[in-house]
């Protein structure tokens, strides 16, 4: 049975604290890539893309991932799978594999090139039960992963590492709520996760090769909360220069960082086909209702 987004947000938020998967190629003739010169309204507008759209998003798919080479964006694609392989060769989009060299307008940047080429076998993403994301990488080359609700991963290793915890961002969320005026762009910002390939260039929009992933079931999450009754208005104050995201962010480091929950085992892909979540994005959160 395919995971249910709506079921496992009820059931996150109740505790005590399309049928083919969609994807956009924007590398083709004509085609404009759009580009930001600012990491924010970058956030800012693919959040809202997002938005507008995840009404009529299958149940199923659980992220959207953004593909992006230096300030440019290259492709989009939501996951439906429970795990995904990101590599540098140009295999197309089936689900559950990326080829990120399919997707670039100009491998003639030896840069981007030799980048691609040192992912080797790549990195994988998986979700959990639990609306947890894990990363592992099959390459030699140094990657790094930030989210604003925990600190940041320097080094993704062989061995998963998880880098997202639905628990820690519904403790953020709840604690937002409770605010007079909860910071809705804020929140919704949380649900994101930077994953820069090319580490050695610490600036995103500046890194050959670097990806964004949405955790639909974070975003679905705030909209269940009191916050759906406030219109999404995104403001152009960066988030994280602010105090309080930087005080969230460290009371929640504790429960981030010593999770008791283990990582999944990441099954070899030539002797398994891809799989599901068993529920939907609503079914898994229906576990956990505030």
């Amino acid at each position: 049975m395919p995971l249910n987004r709506s079921e496992l947000i009820e059931r996150l938020l109740a505790a005590d604290s399309g049928a083919e998967d969609s994807f956009e190629e924007l590398v083709n003739p004509g085609h404009r890539l759009r580009h930001w010169n600012c990491l924010d309204t970058f956030v800012k507008d693919n959040l809202s893309e997002v938005q507008s759209k995840l009404p009529n998003i299958e149940n199923q798919i659980w992220g959207k991932l953004i593909v992006m080479e230096r300030n440019y964006r290259t492709a989009k694609a939501y996951l439906r799978y429970q795990s995904i392989l990101i590599d540098g060769s140009q295999n197309d989009f089936d689900g559950a594999r990326l080829g990120l060299g399919r997707f670039s307008p100009d491998l003639s940047d030896k840069r981007i090139f030799y980048e691609y080429k040192r992912l080797d076998k790549g990195v994988e993403m998986q979700i959990d039960q639990k609306g947890n994301v894990w990363m592992s990488k099959n390459c030699d080359k140094p990657i790094s992963v930030k989210t604003l609700c925990a600190p940041t991963i320097d080094s993704v290793g062989f061995d998963p590492v998880k880098v997202f915890d639905l628990g820690a961002f519904k403790e953020m969320v709840v604690r937002e709520n409770r605010r007079p005026k909860p910071n809705v762009d804020r929140i919704f910002r949380l649900s994101t996760i930077h994953i820069n390939l090319c580490s050695s260039v610490p600036s995103l929009l500046d890194s050959p090769s670097w990806l964004m992933l949405i955790h639909l079931i974070a975003v679905d999450m705030v909209s269940l909360l009191d916050l759906r009754k406030l219109p999404y208005t995104p403001t152009s104050r960066s988030p994280t220069c602010t105090s309080d995201l930087a005080s969230s962010a460290s009371s929640s480091h504790e429960s981030y960082s010593h999770s008791p929950h283990q990582p999944p085992k990441f099954s070899k892909r030539e002797e398994s086909k891809p799989k599901s979540l068993p529920e939907g994005r609503q079914e898994l959160l229906r576990r956990e209702e505030v």
